[in-house]
């Protein structure tokens, strides 16, 4: 049996994998393989997430099912975990990523992994599947107001981030 280090090494070890798959499909603008690589870095996300949560209850005593209210960076994670639930539950509702032009701001300045040019982007709001939606809990508003329009490679970057810093 593992430990919860070696399982956090792991689940880290294969979100940093399937990022720098997601990001070599981005550069090549193949369709599929953006579909597959984005479906596998949201997986190993939600992978590891799952594990934070139970590693998180067993320490606290107090069952944690999601990193909403924790900081930004963990709105950030739900509303992409809200993206691949549709990915993987619905996924005739999926809309594919989009091309949209980078309009800097002050949260939103050119990186490694954004372009004066077009970036892969998130779905806007208005052309959300239906079953987001639909959703009730608050991570719909999470998904619209922070996940929505925005370019996936940085928000992908930062969930990384967010569960590498997270110890229980």
């Amino acid at each position: 049996m593992l430990t919860p280090a070696e399982v956090r090494s792991r689940c880290r070890t294969d979100a940093e994998a399937s990022f720098e798959r997601l990001q070599g499909a981005a550069a090549s603008g193949d369709p599929d393989e953006i579909r597959r690589s984005l479906a596998g870095v949201l997986g190993d996300l939600y992978r590891w997430r799952v594990f934070e949560c139970r590693a998180m209850s067993e320490t606290t005593g107090t069952v944690v099912k999601h990193f909403g209210g924790i900081s930004s960076e963990g709105e950030l994670l739900e509303g992409l975990i809200l993206w691949r639930d549709i990915a993987e539950h619905h996924p005739e509702q999926l809309v594919e990523l989009r091309h949209y032009p980078l309009v800097p701001s002050p949260d939103l300045t050119t990186s490694a992994h954004l372009y004066t040019g077009h970036n892969l982007c998130i779905v806007r709001a208005e052309e959300e599947p239906q079953r987001i939606s639909e959703e009730r809990r608050p991570r719909r508003e999470v998904f619209r107001d922070r996940v929505a329009g925005k370019p996936l490679l940085p928000i992908v970057e930062r969930c990384i981030t967010f569960l590498g810093g997270l110890t229980s």
